[in-house]
């Protein structure tokens, strides 16, 4: 099971529902810190999310609102103890942008902090799950993610071994590896004593962008695509003036692409209309959620569910 939770879902400024951009997704082993905004950890603290499980964060882009929350996160990590390396990923320079700002305010950082420039097309491996990633039609150097978790072996027949006379033990873990193997002079092939794979959870966060054909075939068939929409539809032209999306737009995406879910975030103070007209966008996309500050997102298998806790702040 992957956890999303959604620490800030507001764009530009905050309000007094949302704040800056961030979210967390909990994998089977770490947490990935999806852009980090300002009030990032106390957000972590409410919704008890550990910062010091984060292992890599991913920031979309240099604009302050994405990343102003890193400085005093890292330095709270250093002062409870943290030793593990934590590794940041970004868009070009960001090697230069971090060391810029860790300069600033006479940060106390005992542990390793690694910064990694990534490009469009680039695709990394970490065992568990993969991060690809797309630039994004920005006004500043931007990218989309891609998480994608690995698949895991199909249900194990014990049906079919049993009949064979191979009993539970050790050759059913060999099996579930995929190893093929010799039991008793009769070959074992695993492939024919597991079901098919169980696909691992993608999902896809877009960082803020005008809406692109790119993202769809980027988001094909995503468990979950978390899209901004920054502006109301009635501002389509102020959106694509300032380089962002409206829920419309990204309806069509979430559409195209064929997404189990769309969630909706970066929600600017001024796109006061998005929450009146959820049930006439979820006519459109009936999986489609609005994303608040503190909502969990739960990724299990093929199902997908989310529990909205915003109103016991």
């Amino acid at each position: 099971m992957w956890t999303i939770t959604f620490l800030g879902t507001s764009g530009s400024v905050p309000t007094r529902n949302r704040g800056m951009p961030a979210i967390a997704l909990k994998t089977e082993k770490e947490i990935i810190l999806l852009d980090c905004g300002e009030g990032t950890q106390r957000q972590m603290i409410i919704s008890k999310t550990s910062y010091m499980k984060v292992k890599r964060i991913f920031i979309s882009h240099m604009h302050a609102d994405h990343f102003f929350g890193l400085p005093t996160l890292i330095q709270t990590m250093s002062l409870f103890g943290r030793e593990e390396k934590l590794e940041i990923y970004g868009p070009q320079k960001i090697e230069e942008e971090m060391d810029k700002l860790f300069s600033v305010g006479h940060p106390i950082i005992d542990f390793e902090v690694e910064s990694f420039s990534v490009s469009d097309g680039e695709k990394i491996s970490f065992g568990e799950y993969s991060m690809e990633f797309i630039e994004v039609d920005h006004s500043v150097p931007t990218l989309a993610v891609k998480i994608k978790g690995k698949d895991k072996p199909g249900r194990l027949k014990v049906e079919k071994l049993l009949d064979l006379g191979i009993k539970p033990g050790p050759i059913y873990a060999r099996i579930k590896r995929g190893e093929d193997f010799y039991y008793n002079g009769m070959l074992i092939r695993s492939r024919d004593f597991l079901g098919p794979p169980k696909k691992g959870p993608t999902i896809v966060y877009s960082g803020d962008t005008r809406p692109m054909e790119e993202m769809i075939d980027f988001s094909r068939k995503a468990h979950l695509l978390i899209h901004e929409a920054t502006f109301p539809d009635e501002e389509a032209d102020k959106a694509y003036e300032s380089y962002h999306t409206t829920p419309s737009q990204a309806i069509e995406i979430a559409k195209e692409a064929g997404v189990k879910a769309l969630a909706l975030t970066h929600i600017s103070p001024r796109n006061k209309s998005l929450e009146r007209r959820e049930e006439d966008y979820k006519k459109e996309f009936p999986s489609l959620i609005i994303a608040k500050d503190l909502m969990k997102l739960w990724i299990a298998g093929e199902e997908i569910s989310y529990e909205d806790i915003s109103h016991t702040r």
